[in-house]
């Protein structure tokens, strides 16, 4: 796990509008400050990161090889889902929920099926 550029990544988050997470929604818009998208997605379209995005083709694909890459994170992972899964839409999807999912999760927590959104 890359703690360093999850870290980036709660950066990133207090930089966008709460508008702007739609956890469910990879990226909806690629329109500077007005676009919306997940966790990851914000991720992708920020300077933070060495990566270039600017097509949503092939789009999910590029969201799984970008965190699997940047954050060093199995998209299969209990941790991957606990941080970025698009379920938490239904359940926090504010920018302080998602933010202190990867605290918590860079402070040593090891969720469990049980912690998951849709359990």
């Amino acid at each position: 796990m890359n703690i360093k550029n999850l870290k980036i990544a709660i950066e990133v988050l207090g930089t966008i509008r709460e508008n702007q997470l739609e956890m469910n929604m990879f990226i909806t818009s690629i329109d500077g400050c007005n676009s919306v998208a997940c966790v990851i997605g914000h991720c992708m379209l920020s300077d933070r990161f060495d990566f270039n995005f600017s097509t949503k083709k092939e789009s999910m694909n590029q969201a799984i090889n970008f965190s699997e890459n940047i954050f060093d994170v199995d998209y299969a992972s209990l941790e991957f889902q606990y941080m970025f899964s698009g379920s938490w839409t239904y359940y926090d999807n504010s920018i302080n929920g998602a933010i202190k999912r990867i605290e918590k999760v860079i402070n040593g927590f090891e969720p469990k099926l049980g912690d998951l959104p849709w359990s």
